[in-house]
């Protein structure tokens, strides 16, 4: 005996169990919701199509082969992730001190290379792989 409901027509009609007067009144609380923070939310913005055309970057100096920087900060950098450390050289010098002894870069050793034929008649090239050598950061530099 088949126990699977039956998808006539007849079977699939939906009813309706909430007023259609209560679903007009939560459509226009939404609605209300809608304007009344979506229009502040506009004026009170930026409008994206100003974005676009606004200057994002200046020259250093009035040389044609200068540097630029952002608007924001066109008389030094905008900030250092450590103090005192201004350039990337210096960065790795302080991540060097700091953290002598941590791990910094890993290798693997290729163990075996296998050439598997996909479903598709692709030849997929599948690649084992030994354990991680890793080297801390004082070993890099």
């Amino acid at each position: 005996m088949n126990n699977h409901v039956s998808s006539t027509p007849s079977t699939m009609k939906l009813k309706q169990t909430i007023n259609p007067i209560l679903l007009y009144f939560i459509h226009f609380i939404i609605s209300l919701y809608t304007i009344l923070t979506y229009i502040p939310f506009y004026f009170l913005c930026e409008s994206k199509q100003e974005k676009p055309n606004q200057i994002k970057a200046k020259p250093v100096s009035s040389k044609p082969d200068s540097a630029y920087r952002s608007i924001n900060s066109v008389d030094g950098l905008a900030s250092v992730l450590y103090p005192g450390c201004d350039t990337l050289d210096k960065v790795f010098m302080y991540a060097k001190n700091k953290f002598k002894n941590k791990r910094l870069l890993g290798t693997r050793e290729i163990l075996n290379e296998e050439d598997e034929i996909q479903p598709n008649g692709k030849i997929f090239k599948k690649v084992i792989l030994g354990h991680y050598n890793w080297l801390s950061y004082e070993d890099v530099f």
